[in-house]
C-alpha cells in the first residue's frame, strides 16, 4: 500500500521473578529461560501457555540479549502466565557467591553423617540431613 507505514515487530520478553522467603531475589525481562521441574527440564519462551509446576532443586538459566545467566535454586514452584514467570523457591545461589572449598568441606561432613547414620531412617532428622 502506498504511503503505509511498515509494521514494526516488537520483540516480546518474559518477566522472570524469583522469590524466596527473604523476598525478591531476581526481577528481569528475559528472552527465554529454563528451569528444573519434577517432570524434567522446563523451557519457556514468550507466548508460553499458562502452567504451574513443582520446581526441583537444580540450575535455572535465562538468556537476555547475548548474555546467558545461570543460578541454582532449591525446591519450590514455578508459575507462567501472560509472559510473566514467578519462581517460588526456598533457596537461590549465584555462582560467584559460592565458596567451593567450604562447600566441599560441608559436603564431606554431610556425607560422613549420612554414611554413619545411627538413627531411624525416615525420621524428620534423617530427611533434614538428606536435604542438606
Amino acid at each position: 500500500m502506498i504511503g503505509a507505514k511498515p509494521r514494526v515487530r516488537v520483540a516480546r520478553k518474559i518477566r522472570l521473578e524469583v522469590v524466596t522467603p527473604e523476598g525478591s531475589a531476581l526481577d528481569e525481562d528475559v528472552d527465554e529461560f529454563t528451569s528444573p521441574s519434577s517432570k524434567g527440564q522446563l523451557g519457556v519462551l514468550p507466548g508460553h501457555l499458562p502452567l504451574l509446576a513443582s520446581l526441583r532443586t537444580g540450575i535455572v538459566t535465562y538468556r537476555k540479549l547475548n548474555q546467558t545467566v545461570s543460578f541454582a535454586v532449591g525446591a519450590g514452584f514455578v508459575e507462567v502466565a501472560d509472559d510473566h514467570a514467578i519462581l517460588l523457591t526456598d533457596k537461590i545461589h549465584h555462582k560467584e557467591d559460592i565458596d567451593i572449598v567450604g562447600l566441599r568441606m560441608q559436603f564431606s561432613e554431610i556425607m560422613a553423617t549420612l554414611e554413619g547414620w545411627e538413627g531411624t531412617p525416615g525420621t524428620p532428622e534423617h530427611f533434614a540431613a538428606i536435604d542438606e
